[in-house]
């Protein structure tokens, strides 16, 4: 071995070490897709497997997007792991078939049917560990990419090394140092040529914007992986911090909690948020419901809103400013304000329809190639059809009333409103504001239903699919 990959492997076994990946009887699982990052991994564990004393076994998901190119990877993986003696298990899932059942993307329905095969092996083999090949260059491209959908600190802290039984020993190193290493070793590669496509955001992230900051930083990868190691180190400890600051500020009641309003406007904004997703997540008994806008909106209510005030959140959450100075969190009805007509978020069918009793009406929705429209969806001229970006939306996509702090980035408005600024300004009764659907992809608001969609998620050039969602009275049918 020469001395480039020594100190390739020399870098996996530290970061291994760092961050406490393997121990000694663990069975490994490596994911190897065939391509050089994943090959690289396979190889330094199968290098390290008796230093460090684990055993390693390996696993290739065929995604069933590019016949018998993705038959071959395959049979490559299944070869190169029987000449090493090391067992590997391989099997294929139609993902463009799961695109449709799940009403999600190419990238998102691959990402889901890897982890599901994922666990699947590891129960099967009893494995402790299952070792992914991201690297460096991976880290950058996702923090740069949440950075321009609006991450806080917790998303920009990236992809963690370990996360429950998944390990990332390449994290530390570049692709740069990757290819080396197959090249030093004589290692032979795949090449999966999507990953040259640049109708993903993923794809522009990393062949477009990152070699256009390269003109200004060289080591624009570095610098963005070393920020989110760091940041990942201050989530970690803010959390902790905010645990520690809840003795006193919170105390359980029946179906909830409450927070002593006085104590909790004392501690730091940083603090706070932290504490109400905490709290939030507690009662919701899930982490992850409430996003930032939700948060922002608790916040509001703590500083500015006046007693009896209520907010009803994601996951059926209700969160209200009470006498005597405390704001508490339950699940269920609460008094002084009208619960919204569809106040908990409901899937949105894709395709299919999605009936909506309480407001009289039902969403259908549909996915259509781009070059299959007839007329320019760009426009959004009909304002009980809505023409978006397949592509560009989050999971889940789901359908609710109005909430508190809700904003979106109307078409065409160039900025950032409220919701319930917007709907004044369209001269819609206050009594059917609740009745006016919101449809959500993750966090973000994609359609204000009957008016406008979200400008971010506006058909361009770039769509390959649209998402077409119609209003129907009743049941639609």
């Amino acid at each position: 071995m020469g001395r480039a990959a020594g100190r390739f492997v020399k870098r996996v076994l530290e970061t291994i070490a760092r961050h406490s990946m393997v121990d000694r009887g663990d069975i490994v699982v490596a994911a190897v897709s065939g391509g050089p990052d994943s090959v690289a991994m396979f190889y330094a564990l199968l290098e390290l497997r008796e230093p460090l004393g684990f055993e390693l076994a390996a696993c290739h998901l065929d995604h069933g997007f590019r016949g018998p190119d993705s038959a071959a990877d395959a049979e490559f993986v299944a070869r190169m792991c029987a000449a090493e003696g090391v067992r590997c298990e391989v099997s294929r899932r139609d993902v463009p078939a799961l695109m449709k059942r799940w009403g999600v993307g190419a990238e998102e329905a691959g990402r889901r049917a890897r982890y599901e095969f994922y666990e699947e092996i590891a129960s099967k083999l009893g494995a402790t560990r299952v070792a992914l090949g991201h690297t460096m260059d991976d880290q950058a491209e996702t923090v740069l990419m949440r950075l321009l959908r609006g991450s806080g600190s917790e998303g920009l802290g990236g992809i963690p090394p370990v996360r429950d039984i998944y390990i990332r020993p390449l994290l530390f190193v570049s692709r740069r140092d990757v290819e080396a290493y197959c090249a030093g070793r004589g290692l032979a590669t795949r090449t999966d040529a999507t990953n040259l496509e640049p109708r993903y955001f993923r794809n522009q992230i990393r062949l477009q914007a990152i070699p256009f900051l390269e003109r200004w930083n060289p080591r624009i990868r570095e610098t963005l992986a070393a920020m989110s190691d760091m940041l990942r180190d201050d989530a970690a400890y803010m959390e902790a911090a905010a645990k520690e600051a809840m003795d006193g500020l919170v105390a359980a009641r029946d179906g909830g909690f409450v927070i002593d309003l006085a104590g909790f406007m004392r501690t730091h904004a940083a603090l706070r948020r932290r504490l109400v997703r905490i709290v939030s997540d507690e009662v919701l008994g899930r982490s992850g419901t409430l996003g930032h806008s939700h948060v922002e909106a608790v916040l509001d209510l703590a500083g500015t809103g006046r007693t009896g005030a209520v907010l009803h959140l994601p996951g059926g959450l209700v969160a209200r400013k009470e006498a005597g100075g405390v704001i508490a969190f339950e699940i269920g009805p609460s008094s002084g304000m009208c619960r919204p007509a569809v106040s908990l978020p409901r899937a949105v069918r894709v395709p299919g329809r999605t009936v909506l009793p309480e407001m009289g009406m039902c969403i259908e929705a549909e996915v259509i190639p781009r070059d299959e429209l007839h007329h320019p969806a760009e426009a959004n001229r009909d304002p009980r059809v809505a023409y978006v970006d397949f592509g560009l939306l989050a999971e889940p996509i789901t359908v609710r009333s109005r909430a508190d702090g809700d904003f979106f980035y109307p078409l065409g408005l160039g900025g950032k409103k409220k919701v319930g600024d917007f709907l004044t300004s369209a001269k819609v009764p206050i009594e059917e504001r609740s009745r006016v659907p919101i449809v959500l992809a993750g966090d973000d608001i994609v359609w204000v239903g009957g008016h406008r969609i979200d400008d971010r998620f506006k058909v361009s050039r770039e769509t390959r699919d649209v998402l077409v969602l119609r209003l129907l009275p009743g049941t639609g049918a």
